[in-house]
């Protein structure tokens, strides 16, 4: 008995817990009555009323409302796509609001370009329930009715699933006739006369008919309204008055529908409340954007080959396409290498070349025909299979007709943007959420979805990324006031915010002769921006991989340690044993009220005094890496070059001691930009002869003492074009830097030195050049193909801007060679500068600082040694290598303190913003073709640009 009313119980339970889950399923499958604007209220509203608003209205009119006048606003574009739900809810509210501000009343989209198949799939029609209701939602809020548009002929559909699925899901074809406000059928087939659907049934005929036999078969038809195109309206207008007046049949069919209609419009003008302030601000073209960005899926049947792709290798780009447009090819180029073959079966000229290239095979609706499925199937074959992704910018069905083992990137259509956010697919500058829209074949399966989240730079709009496209037309304001004003020919500006390159333009000419335009490609002198660009991210990448602490002195790294100090001044300590008073007058008031007494020879006579020379108790070799980050390591700020730069300063000072009847003469002479002063000059100044030879003898021996025009065995640094440095004086150059005074108080002093030292230790620890260093551990991984040091190695002349025409030392044109002295004489690779790029290269490199270390799926450098870096020392206004916000820096007055960056001597900056996540970078020769050209700093050009930045971050 006990048993028996234990299985009662749990019979009762299980009945309740089934009867609350199918209560629980049906309130979700179905809006409650009081949200279905066609039932009690709609349905049953008073026919003599409704009549009686039909009388008052003119034929016309009625007419019009069957017909669809400017009642729909009819969205063409499919969203199963798209799984973010929060876009979705922002995107539907825009154009429901759009279509209210219209005058619109309803709004129709199409859920699915869907078969049976689809229907039958319990995961698919949840989802376009939820979907339909989530439209439905905010459609009430904007005071429309929402519908769906129907590719297929639904009712067949139904009966199908009837047939099929029999009461399994009996819910799925209520909810299909019962519970939406209107469909919209599109659908040669007009013959139904019951469709078992209480809302609106709107026709969209796509059979090509005459329009008189059209109108017939719609009156006759159970469809309420007829969607027409625009040409066809007016005789449809005319063929519908006279056949309700001539024909009561009609007449009646007329009214019924119209009846219904009226119904719609009463209700819809009177009952539904409008949320008027919901209003969505942000404009047709980003919603756009967004709408194109969130549409992309990716299909992948091999795993071997996957994306986000690798950069920094060469890709074959095998376009099948109608065109191949410079959007796709520009943006495919700021990632990675690429050769094209147009032309179908054109890699057959060089097909072993071809086959271990990784392909991007680009498809549209032109290769939609038998011959280039077959031809396309052909190709692939013969390629390898973990070597291929298709770009298809046609239709989805395509894929089932493919070869197996494919992946594919589905772009919503070819067009201008999509053709730029493809490459971003494909390594990896987007974000990437969109599913499989609906299924093609047991492999491919409606909901599937690869996920991919951003880990590279993307390229998009301003107002993507809230920044106002608008206000940012002040940065062309400025570039082009300074041009005019003469501060730079030409200059790139590149800005980074959330990821996203929202700004990237070149400006001007390389020089003033407006020869070449500046292209994003080209590369600049970075002068100092070296300093944070190459120096300081390899000091951080080797404390990365414990190969260095920042504690270390420069002993550590260096086997030359010895210093000849009978070079060096020591320092003076004098010793006084014993002293005594002169004889002073009033001695008490001499000392009266004084605490301290100066010794000095006026007053006191010392006795025994001792005087000892010392050496330097300091040296270069005791500055720990720390101090030479600071800038505060107290080592005199230049490299001990002066000599060899200023030889002519230098000889002239000495020529003037020894001749002073012609000093104010000869002091011109300081300026002269030439190795040898003129005979004009000197007949003017009426100087003897043998100061005549003096000079130019003089000059010569001392210039090509320290030079040679042409590369030897003992001259090979290479200075500029025509110019090598003596091997025996870049020894003596080290020797000399060894000797270097050091200060025993630590103050901050920005200078070269510091940087040119950290350097050379790092490249003695590699036992490799920077230059080599970096390419291999940070530039090539990350895919830079635009920065190295010696560019003219790798890079043609004409792509590389020119900087000044040296005419004190270097005598030509610097194009290619470093501005700055001291890395010249280095030979070009040095700490303090020497680095050539363009700004998107640098943007790249500092987007990976400012995502912590992390680009492109790999960790380059711990977070936590980033943060160190760049966060300011107690002691100074820098950071380690980085410089901050101060008094003196080059940088905008709305960054917040935290910012970090550099600026360079060549009219350069970088600025990092990590608490606004923006980037910006600036690059110009302003040194051109005199380094006194000072304007970019008197304009305060690029703070102000900086500053328009910020004055655009919408909502900040």
């Amino acid at each position: 008995m006990q048993n028996r009313s234990t299985q009662f119980l749990i019979k009762y339970i299980l009945i309740i817990f089934l009867t609350a889950f199918f209560m629980q399923l049906k309130k979700q499958l179905f809006p409650s009555e009081k949200q279905e604007i066609f039932h009690i209220e709609l349905l049953n509203m008073d026919g003599h009323f409704i009549d009686s608003m039909i009388s008052s209205m003119t034929d016309s009119t009625k007419i019009e409302l069957l017909l669809g006048s400017n009642l729909f606003f009819i969205d063409t574009l499919n969203y199963n796509m798209i799984t973010d739900s929060s876009f979705l809810n922002e995107y539907f509210n825009y154009r429901l609001s759009k279509s209210k501000q219209q005058k619109k009343l309803f709004y129709a989209y199409y859920p699915a370009k869907s078969d049976v198949d689809n229907l039958k799939d319990s995961s698919f029609f949840n989802f376009l329930i939820k979907r339909y209701q989530q439209i439905n939602k905010i459609a009430q809020k904007n005071g429309l009715i929402a519908g769906w548009v129907y590719k297929e002929n639904i009712h067949q559909q139904l009966e199908d699933i009837d047939d099929t699925l029999k009461k399994q899901f009996s819910l799925q074809r209520n909810f299909l006739k019962t519970q939406n406000a209107f469909h919209i059928f599109e659908s040669s087939y007009i013959t139904h006369t019951h469709l078992e659907f209480e809302g609106l049934k709107i026709l969209k005929n796509t059979e090509h008919k005459a329009i008189d036999k059209e109108i017939l078969d719609f009156l006759n038809a159970d469809f309420d309204i007829i969607l027409l195109k625009p040409d066809e309206k007016k005789e449809a207008a005319k063929i519908i008055s006279e056949l309700v007046k001539k024909y009561p049949l009609y007449k009646k069919q007329f009214y019924k529908k119209l009846r219904k209609i009226t119904k719609y419009v009463y209700y819809l003008q009177n009952n539904l409340s409008v949320n008027k302030t919901s209003r969505n601000k942000n404009n047709e073209q980003l919603m756009s954007y967004l709408l194109n960005e969130k549409s992309i899926f990716i299909v992948q049947k091999n795993k071997n080959i996957q994306v986000p792709l690798p950069t920094g290798i060469v890709y074959s780009i095998l376009n099948l396409t109608d065109s191949l447009s410079n959007s796709f090819l520009n943006i495919f180029n700021n990632y990675t290498s690429y050769t094209i073959v147009n032309q179908k079966n054109n890699y057959k000229n060089d097909k072993k070349k071809f086959k271990r290239n990784r392909h991007i095979i680009l498809i549209d609706n032109s290769t939609l025909n038998k011959f280039t499925i077959d031809s396309l199937n052909k190709l692939l074959y013969e390629f390898p299979i973990d070597k291929n992704i298709i770009i298809n910018f046609g239709d989805f069905d395509i894929l089932a007709q493919l070869t197996d083992s494919l992946n594919m990137i589905q772009m919503p259509n070819h067009s201008g943007l999509n053709d730029s956010l493809a490459p971003q697919v494909l390594f990896g500058g987007l974000d990437i959420s969109g599913q499989i829209p609906r299924s093609l074949n047991k492999q491919i399966r409606f909901g599937t979805s690869i996920k991919q989240k951003a880990t590279r730079l993307g390229y998009t709009s301003p107002e993507r990324v809230k920044v106002s496209s608008k206000k940012l037309t002040k940065i062309n304001r400025i570039v082009h006031e300074a041009i005019q004003a003469g501060a730079f020919p030409g200059c790139q500006i590149f800005i980074v915010k959330n990821g996203k390159v929202i700004y990237n333009q070149s400006f001007g000419y390389h020089t003033y002769q407006k020869l070449h335009k500046v292209k994003n490609t080209d590369l600049y002198d970075l002068a100092s921006l070296t300093k944070i660009a190459a120096t300081t991210i390899a000091a951080m990448k080797m404390l990365n991989d414990k190969k260095l602490s920042i504690n270390d002195k420069l002993a550590k790294f260096f086997k030359d340690t010895k210093i000849d100090y009978t070079r060096i001044k020591p320092d003076t300590l004098i010793k006084i044993d014993t002293f005594t008073i002169k004889n002073i007058q009033n001695i008490e008031n001499f000392v009266k009220n004084k605490d301290t007494l100066n010794i000095d020879s006026v007053h006191f006579i010392s006795i025994d005094t001792l005087i000892t020379k010392l050496t330097p108790a300091n040296n270069i070799f005791n500055v720990q890496l720390f101090d030479l980050l600071k800038h505060k390591s107290g080592i005199t700020p230049t490299l001990p070059i002066y000599k060899y730069i200023y030889y002519r300063y230098i000889y002239f000072k000495e020529l003037i001691k020894s001749h002073k009847n012609f000093q104010k003469q000869l002091a011109k002479l300081l300026r002269m930009p030439y190795i040898e002063v003129p005979d004009t000059l000197l007949k003017q100044m009426h100087l003897p002869d043998s100061i005549d030879s003096i000079i130019n003898t003089e000059l010569k021996n001392i210039y090509y003492g320290y030079f040679s025009k042409i590369k030897t065995d003992s001259s090979r640094i290479q200075i500029c074009e025509n110019l090598y440095l003596r091997n025996n004086y870049f020894d003596t150059i080290w020797q000399d830097t060894k000797q270097l005074p050091v200060s025993n108080k630590k103050y901050t002093q920005y200078s070269d030195i510091n940087m040119i030292l950290l350097q050379m230790a790092i490249d003695s620890l590699n036992r490799a050049g920077i230059n080599q260093y970096l390419k291999k551990e940070i530039y090539n991984p990350l895919g830079l193909r635009n920065i190295d040091y010696l560019p003219l190695k790798r890079f043609r002349k004409n792509r590389i801007i020119p900087t000044e025409n040296d005419v004190q030392w270097r005598y030509e044109l610097l194009q290619g060679y470093v501005h700055d002295p001291s890395a010249a004489i280095l030979g070009g690779v040095s700490g303090n500068a020497g680095l050539f790029a363009n700004a998107q290269n640098l943007g790249v490199l500092f987007q990976m600082i400012l995502n912590g270390g992390k680009y492109g799926g790999k960790q380059f450098i711990r977070s936590d040694i980033i943060k160190q870096f760049t966060t300011r020392q107690e002691d100074t206004q820098r950071g380690l290598g980085f410089d901050m916000p101060n008094s003196h820096a080059v940088v905008g007055n709305l960054a917040p303190a935290s910012t970090y960056g550099h600026s360079g001597f060549t009219g350069t900056c970088i600025w990092v913003d990590p608490e606004n996540n923006l980037i910006y970078i600036f690059l110009s020769n302003r040194v051109y073709p005199s380094a006194k050209n000072w304007k970019i700093i008197s304009l305060h050009i690029r703070e102000r640009i900086h500053d328009a930045i910020y004055e655009a971050i919408i909502d900040k």
